[in-house]
């Protein structure tokens, strides 16, 4: 198990689970880091990096549309969360993106199976398809 110290400030100390070290940081300044040695009877109070490494995501406000960058660690992501502004509902980025997918691909199923009963072609096209990314799903029926 591989034992890191920052340069920036000797304190900062963690450990690491993997070999895969490359561009590795200080999670708590972003310093640079290199490998130490300690002893065995301290090991077990160090800090693995992978806890308490900072994640990042978008959020958009469903709302008000304001949105934010927000920084946690991986216990503390929350695909939903309250907007700061209105108080309304922040949705990740990424999670808003996929769900409007899932939605693109069972309206284009929803339409297959329409014309195909009625033996026309489908005639979506790519543009299509990026204009109902960005805008509201139509009805299929209507």
């Amino acid at each position: 198990m591989k034992v890191f110290r920052c340069y920036e400030d000797n304190n900062h100390l963690f450990r690491v689970k993997s070999n895969c070290c490359d561009g590795i940081r200080c999670p708590f300044c972003d310093g640079i880091v290199g490998i130490t040695q300690v002893d065995k009877s301290v090991i077990d109070k160090i800090p693995y990096y992978e806890d308490l490494k900072q994640y990042q995501h978008k959020a958009e406000c469903l709302t008000c549309g304001y949105r934010e960058m927000i920084f946690h660690t991986k216990e503390e992501y929350q695909e939903v969360r309250e907007c700061l502004k209105c108080k309304g509902l922040m949705v990740d980025v990424w999670y808003k993106r996929s769900k409007q997918i899932e939605r693109l691909i069972d309206y284009i199923k929803e339409l297959e199976i329409g014309l195909l009963t009625k033996g026309e072609p489908l005639p979506i096209m790519r543009e299509d398809i990026i204009d109902l990314l960005n805008d509201e799903l139509p009805s299929v029926g209507g």
